[in-house]
């Protein structure tokens, strides 16, 4: 039994994706894993079932410098909310253990 072949239902960390299940070995591979991402993006309300909103207040200036009110603009959190139930293919050197 490989190293891969171990890591097979375990909860790993991914550098770029976050939280990932181990699914199963890419075929024909013995160092390729599927994973699939089951953590969602920061900004996530489990009871709205939706991401929040995040509130940011930037001033307005003049040309001197000077404040002159101030602006408040809403955007999303994080740009990868659609990561959460994606698969894909990686290294199993690129994981790490996953302590939780």
């Amino acid at each position: 039994m490989g190293k891969a072949q171990k890591l097979i239902g375990k909860t790993m960390l991914h550098p770029q994706l976050g939280k990932v299940e181990v699914l199963s070995l890419e075929p024909n591979s013995r160092t390729r894993v599927i994973i699939k991402v089951v953590q969602r993006a920061k900004g996530w309300d489990e009871q709205q079932q939706r991401y929040l909103p995040v509130k940011t207040i930037k001033p307005n200036l003049t040309k001197e410098g000077k404040e002159i009110g101030k602006t408040i603009h809403y955007k999303k959190y994080s740009n990868n909310h659609s990561q959460y139930g994606h698969e894909d293919v990686c290294h199993i050197d690129e994981l790490k253990e996953f302590n939780g």
